[in-house]
């Protein structure tokens, strides 16, 4: 039986949780939250990393959100830029997974992000 396919991610040459394997949103979730921690980057730069993937983009203000079970809504998972809060989406399959970290590190190259898949 196959087990699900899991990420060891690296940010700026140091491997989060010593390489454990991660799963798909908790992947994506820890990019964005450096990204967003760096203060560098805006939730729209980040949106505009992936509007080809999610049009829509990944990151919301939660003042727009309906439903909070399909995002990271912990009060200490919420991004909070220029007086408003925002919250990344929790709904990651594989390919977007995949071509979501991609871009991710075509558009911020001086992160060093990088990603590895495990069978966990």
């Amino acid at each position: 039986m196959d087990h699900p396919i899991r990420y060891a991610v690296s940010i700026r040459g140091e491997w989060l949780e010593d390489r454990k394997p991660l799963r798909k949103r908790i992947a994506v979730y820890e990019v964005v939250k450096h990204l967003a921690a760096t203060k560098k980057y805006t939730v729209d730069a980040i949106n505009s990393a992936v509007k080809e993937i999610r049009p829509q983009g990944i990151v919301r203000d939660v003042e727009k959100i309906r439903k909070r079970h399909c995002f990271f809504h912990a009060k200490d998972q919420l991004i909070e830029e220029n007086g408003s809060t925002y919250a990344l989406s929790n709904r990651f399959g594989l390919k977007t997974t995949q071509s979501t970290l991609d871009a991710l590190i075509k558009h911020f190259p001086e992160e060093q992000i990088r990603y590895e898949s495990v069978q966990k």
